[in-house]
């Protein structure tokens, strides 16, 4: 066989990340190629990708080794948890049902009043050891998934110690006084892009811990057609009607919640931007 009979892929990757997923889906003679849960690239190849008993295939090996020396040509230096394979294109809507994210949070930027607490919740991990920066106001700070208690809004980060790389991942605990809280200012997000870029996917309320009760939450189209309703502070909005996407333009919404013993009612606009 040709040693250039073969397709090389590269692309960065997150150096504060131990472990990443790889994922090749083929179509035809398309193939999109992902990293961690995030599309790459795309590219057309014409020749038949065969896997079987007659097909063998080889990771992390190149046939110009040089057997006197067999580290002249080296391209996989690592550990591998896990490989599969599928005898059908993966759609990209399910990929994220392949993900494990190791030495990750689960729990997102959150916020609390003061003299509360909440536990930090983490991914799977297989690190040796780990340490939370700063320690103060945790439960353990050697612990994967320590309780939280800070008495000021902090950034704590977590180092997954693996030996020979340390990944690293961040949760902001934002403390409020009650005493403090403006109950009237109620904060939404003057756009949002809903692209499943994993990124402004989602319309919500910013500051929902002031919210005690919420009567309702509804968003309409500038006609005044009812788009979304709830009365569930922490749900959001997708963008969607009747599993369709709404287009780009301006939409209203309106919110009627409790506070501090008062009933407060508010309504505005946003832009959905695509």
């Amino acid at each position: 066989a040709n040693a250039l009979d073969g397709m090389f892929l590269r692309t960065d990757v997150n150096p504060d990340i131990c472990w990443h997923h790889f994922l090749l889906s083929r179509e035809g003679g398309t193939f999109n190629f992902y990293l961690d849960g995030v599309f790459i690239s795309t590219f057309e190849e014409f020749t038949t990708l065969a896997l079987g008993v007659n097909h063998p295939v080889t990771i992390g090996y190149s046939p110009c080794i040089d057997d006197s020396n067999p580290n002249s040509d080296v391209f996989f230096s690592g550990r591998m948890d896990n490989l599969q394979f599928f005898d059908f294109a993966f759609p990209e809507e399910d990929l994220e049902s392949l993900l494990v994210f190791p030495d990750q949070l689960s729990t997102i930027d959150t916020t609390i009043f003061m003299g509360d607490a909440i536990d930090i919740i983490s991914g799977p991990t297989c690190a040796s050891n780990i340490v939370w920066t700063p320690p103060t106001g945790l439960s353990d700070p050697s612990s994967q998934n320590p309780q939280a208690f800070p008495d000021v809004t902090t950034d704590y980060v977590i180092e997954y110690d693996h030996g020979t790389c340390v990944s690293t991942d961040m949760i902001r605990i934002s403390v409020v006084d009650t005493d403090a809280i403006d109950c009237g200012a109620i904060i939404f997000p003057t756009a949002f892009t809903p692209n499943d870029d994993g990124l402004n996917d989602e319309f919500s309320i910013s500051n929902g811990f002031i919210i005690e009760n919420l009567v309702r939450f509804e968003i309409y189209d500038r006609w005044g057609l009812l788009l979304y309703s709830s009365i569930n502070k922490n749900e959001s909005w997708d963008g969607s009607y009747n599993g369709t996407n709404m287009p780009n333009g301006v939409y209203v919404y309106k919110i009627e919640y409790d506070c501090g013993g008062d009933n407060f009612k508010k309504t505005g606009s946003f832009n959905i931007l695509k």
